[in-house]
């Protein structure tokens, strides 16, 4: 299993560092998305076997 670092808050409300954080931060949140699909299809396909 991987355990993926949640970004660090913005330092500053500045544009950029909220626009950088959001990045970051959406790029985090598909990593998870895509680890807990995996998961799912894998207990899916338990259930069925």
């Amino acid at each position: 299993m991987v355990v993926y670092e949640r970004p660090e808050r913005p330092t500053d409300g500045s544009p950029e560092q909220l626009l950088n954080h959001a990045v970051r931060y959406g790029t985090y949140c598909q990593k998870l998305e895509t680890q807990v699909s995996g998961w799912l299809a894998w207990y899916k396909k338990a259930q069925h076997d």
